[in-house]
């Protein structure tokens, strides 16, 4: 062997040596070991503080399942009464719409009513009166006795025009005129 190699392995033997020597002396130096008694005490303590933690966390929990679930009925409900009142406000919304449609036939049946009242007036003041054929009846004497039931007849139904035509007025608010 060449003395190069053969120094490096002396030194790795010295180093070596020298190594297992720190060992044995760490060997030496090792202490007596320490009971652990105030550790177990003291885990105790740590697994009565953990196990309260734990209860207090599954308290905390059912308290939020109970809210979550309260919160959950709450909801519910008023989902269902929203529900509920938009199909009332639709239903509404219908028949306003029909009422809407039926006013505007009542006003056009209040103009027609209107007009037709103002065209009756004037055939009333064109009218003879149940007064007037009485008078005309004394002066003509017999030829008024062979139609008086036609005269009658015709009487009666002026007096039933003349109702109903009151009765119109009373019914759009006017005043009927004096006969």
């Amino acid at each position: 062997m060449n003395q190069p190699t053969e120094d490096r392995i002396k030194r790795l033997e010295e180093v070596q040596r020298q190594l297992k020597e720190e060992i044995r002396q760490l060997r030496e130096q090792r202490t007596e070991e320490i009971k652990v008694t105030r550790i177990e005490v003291a885990s105790e303590d740590v697994v009565k503080h953990l196990d309260s933690l734990e209860q207090g966390q599954q308290e905390i929990s059912q308290k939020q399942d109970e809210h979550f679930k309260h919160i959950k009925e709450e909801f519910t409900s008023t989902s269902k009464r929203h529900d509920e009142h938009a199909k009332g406000l639709f239903t509404h919304s219908k028949h306003i719409g029909a009422l809407q449609e039926e006013m505007r036939g009542a006003r056009a049946d209040i103009a027609n009513i209107q007009a037709t009242q103002s065209d009756h007036g004037e055939l009333l003041k064109n009218v003879t009166t149940k007064e007037d054929l009485n008078a005309l009846k004394n002066v003509h004497g017999q030829k008024l006795d062979e139609h008086g039931q036609k005269l009658d007849e015709h009487s009666r139904k002026l007096d039933e025009q003349h109702d109903m035509l009151r009765q119109i007025l009373r019914l759009l608010g006017q005043k009927p005129p004096e006969s």
